[in-house]
């Protein structure tokens, strides 16, 4: 009898009389509970992968078998996981139950994580499963997408990199006194789309900061008077108090943080509004349609590219 724990499992239900659904099901969620126990703790993400998806019983399973909740989210951890591959399960589902894969895929997150070998592994049952081609197509848009506002975020950084973190946000306090307080004091009562926009700047400048905090050297961010007074002076005085003798006002980083922080907004609400729809929003289906955006769901589409558009229902 084999000494795998999953397989063990499964097989004590079928011996009890228990249907092959209800037994795989069984096992699936004994997976998703993180058994078994070793020494009353749960053994690690790393050997519980190894061992449910190494089970013989996920070989040749029938659709029936597939379509319950406990094997769909089973199948999306395998699909977020890089270490354990079974190309042959995974071209069985894709053939008696492509829905399942198709919500597990989404589940899963793949859409921000192309570089996983279960990317490739779909490409691979795509060839001779169109209801994946499908699927792999409008993966492919979503990661061009990704990349394109990625690659500008990226450009943006590099303009960037020789302030210190004390600098950067010199660039951003001007930025925010010269944009948003003066919008805040004229607006008697800020609408809510008003709030949500200026937190979701807010929220990029956050990411800014988070980047150059995690890029710095750790002496940067030691801050003295002889540290404080330069960058104050180089930073920000030429801008409040432009004097001919002093010196001349950095144009070039006041563009490119702003450039910045409209590359990380974009971004963000790419992330947010469309790549986290299409993971966590099983309502919504998302369709190529060659450059057609679907009307009447606008605050979605527009963050998503114009290649794909979307449709309420299920998928």
């Amino acid at each position: 009898m084999s000494d795998n724990y999953y397989d063990q499992r499964f097989q004590q239900l079928i011996t009890e009389g228990k249907s092959l659904p209800l037994s795989v099901e069984a096992a699936a969620l004994a997976y998703l509970d993180t058994k078994p126990l070793r020494k009353g703790k749960p053994i690690t993400r790393a050997e519980r992968d190894l061992a449910f998806w190494s089970s013989s019983f996920l070989t040749d399973l029938p659709m029936q078998a597939w379509q319950s909740q406990a094997m769909m989210l089973a199948l999306a951890q395998y699909m977020g996981q890089e270490r354990v591959s079974n190309v042959t399960m995974l071209a069985n589902v894709a053939a008696v139950a492509p829905d399942v894969l198709v919500r597990a895929v989404r589940c899963s997150g793949l859409v921000l994580a192309q570089h996983s070998p279960r990317r490739t592994e779909l490409d691979l049952v795509a060839v001779t499963n169109p209801h994946i081609a499908e699927l792999c197509k409008v993966l492919d848009i979503f990661d061009e997408a990704h990349r394109q506002r990625t690659s500008a975020v990226l450009m943006w950084q590099s303009m960037l990199a020789e302030l210190s973190p004390l600098e950067l946000l010199s660039c951003a306090s001007l930025y925010a006194f010269e944009h948003w307080v003066p919008v805040q004091f004229n607006l008697a009562g800020p609408s809510s789309d008003a709030l949500a926009d200026t937190q979701a700047a807010w929220d990029a400048v956050n990411d800014i900061l988070l980047w150059k905090l995690t890029n710095c050297a750790d002496d940067s961010t030691r801050l003295t008077d002889a540290v404080i007074g330069p960058a104050l002076a180089k930073h920000l005085s030429p801008f409040l108090f432009p004097s001919p003798g002093g010196p001349p006002a950095r144009h070039d980083l006041r563009e490119a943080f702003a450039n910045l922080l409209a590359a990380q907004m974009e971004l963000n609400s790419f992330v947010a509004q469309s790549a986290n729809a299409f993971s966590y929003n099983h309502s919504i289906e998302f369709v190529r349609e060659g450059g057609v955006e679907h009307a009447g769901l606008q605050w979605l589409t527009r963050w998503l590219p114009k290649s794909i558009s979307i449709h309420l229902g299920r998928p």
